[in-house]
């Protein structure tokens, strides 16, 4: 829900540039910004998602057993 409201204020802040008359800032902006949520989908997608991690492998061998003396 947090990119909903982070959306709605670039577009708030990239129409006041264009507004105002400073389209080349508003371009510039808009093109840095995308670069930088594009490049943050490929390194996310890189990097494991912790649902798909293995589970840390269990000790078996690490079990006391009980062994009855004289047995």
């Amino acid at each position: 829900m947090r990119h909903v409201v982070w959306l709605f204020l670039f577009v708030a802040a990239v129409g006041a540039m264009w507004w105002a008359g400073l389209k080349a800032l508003a371009v510039l902006v808009t093109v840095v910004c995308g670069l930088a949520g594009v490049a943050s989908l490929v390194v996310r997608s890189r990097r494991p998602s912790p649902l798909l991690r293995p589970e840390p492998e269990r000790d078996r061998h690490a079990v006391e057993r009980y062994i009855p003396p004289g047995g």
